[in-house]
Parts: C-alpha cells; sequence; structure tokens
C-alpha cells in the first residue's frame, strides 16, 4: 500500500535526478521518446526501459502540477500513438484509462482544432518556392508547414502538383520552427 507508493515516488524522483544531472530536461525526454518511436527503434529491451522512464517521469511531474509545454504535450502523445499498439509496454505506466493519457490526447485535438496561421517566416518560404516554380501547400494535414506532392516520376519540384489524383505521389513534409527548434530552453542553441 502506502510503502510500495513510496518507494514508487522515490524511483521516479531519483529518475527525474538522474534526466536533470545529465542535462535531459523535460523537452529533451519527450524529443528522445519522439525519435525513439517515429525511426521505429523501440524494440529494445533498453529503449523500451528509457521510454518507460520518460513516461513516468512525466506523468508524475504532471500529477504534481508540473506545466508540460505544448510541443513536449504532443510530442509524448505522438509516441503514445505509434506505441499503444506497437509496443504498450514501452508506455509504462500510461493508460488509456489515466488522466495524463487523457492530458496529451485533448492537449494535441485542441491544438489541431485551432485556426492555423503561418507566420512572416512561412509566408516568405512559400513566396520563395512560388518563384521557384514549386508547388506546395502551406499549413497542410497534422500542422506539415509546407508540403510538396511529386508525381512518382518527378526529376525536379517543378513537375510537382496538388496531389488530387489518385496517381501515386511522393510526398515532402518541409518544417521550420527558427533559431531555437529542439533546444534547451535555458540556453537556447541555434542549430538551424
Amino acid at each position: 500500500g502506502d510503502s510500495r507508493k513510496h518507494r514508487n515516488l522515490m524511483k521516479t524522483e531519483q529518475l527525474m535526478n538522474s534526466f536533470e544531472m545529465i542535462g535531459l530536461g523535460a523537452q529533451e525526454q519527450a524529443n528522445i521518446a519522439w525519435s525513439l518511436a517515429v525511426l521505429d527503434k523501440y524494440k529494445s529491451p533498453e529503449a523500451i526501459q528509457l521510454l518507460q522512464n520518460i513516461f513516468t517521469v512525466s506523468s508524475t511531474s504532471s500529477a504534481h502540477g508540473n506545466r508540460i509545454g505544448l510541443e513536449h504535450a504532443h510530442q509524448l502523445w505522438q509516441s503514445v500513438c505509434i506505441l499503444e499498439d506497437d509496443c504498450p509496454e514501452a508506455l509504462g505506466n500510461v493508460a488509456k484509462t489515466t488522466t495524463f493519457y487523457s492530458f496529451l490526447r485533448d492537449s494535441w485535438f485542441r491544438e489541431k482544432s485551432r485556426p492555423k496561421m503561418s507566420s512572416a517566416r512561412h509566408k516568405n518560404i512559400s513566396k520563395t518556392l512560388d518563384l521557384m516554380g514549386v508547388l506546395h501547400y502551406n499549413e497542410h494535414d497534422e500542422d506539415i508547414d509546407v508540403a510538396i506532392v511529386l508525381k512518382l516520376d518527378s526529376e525536379w519540384t517543378h513537375t510537382a502538383d496538388k496531389g488530387y489524383g489518385t496517381e501515386i505521389k511522393r510526398k515532402v513534409a518541409v518544417e521550420f520552427d527558427g533559431p531555437t527548434h529542439f533546444t534547451r530552453p535555458h540556453t537556447p542553441i541555434r542549430v538551424g
């Protein structure tokens, strides 16, 4: 009962401290979970344990009232969507019935239902693609910044189209977020 809860809480606090000691804050942990999930690198015992630890720390932190950033929540939700069918053991204590699961899901759907607005930088990139003759979509499905749909036999982007036909296409997602994308929040480092 209470002694088991206490041991679990102590273990979670040790995990939190371990992550922080090596410079892995909440966002970096979410980056790792998302990367392992989308790259299909979550099946080894080590990856499963790491993912369990990340989800345990995140859900416990949230339960204690710590704010979880939007990008962090979205990366964890995308990871959950992949892992709940392919490798549910990697989710640890995050089950469909938990408050944390509901928080991640609701956060995702709330964000996806908002009207999409392109930034000035985004509009400039779109204008540049137009000048280059590259047909593209802005703010495409699932918040892809720019989507380029190439005909299967395309050798260059000027043969892109809007992708409405039934023929098979190659799809390219272009993402850009500015100079502090995927950097540590305390001392941002320009990475792109």
